[in-house]
């Protein structure tokens, strides 16, 4: 069992590691922060895509998008 002091000391932790990544986030341009979700959505959506056209006839594409 985990007491109540380790427990904050794991969410303390966590904290620490969200600041340190918004400081090096805050580092690049929006312009930089902007394009590379951009690009990751595009190739998301082209993954997407791609297993769509190549599943098998009988796979439920329909019901995997409840998940």
């Amino acid at each position: 069992m985990s007491s109540a002091l380790e427990l904050f000391m794991k969410r303390a932790g966590i904290k620490d590691e969200v600041r340190e990544i918004l400081k090096k986030l805050a580092e690049y341009s929006l312009k930089d922060i902007l394009s590379y979700a951009l690009k990751g959505e595009i190739d998301s959506t082209e993954l997407y895509r791609f297993l769509y056209e190549k599943l098998p006839e009988g796979y439920p594409r329909e019901n995997s998008r409840s998940l």
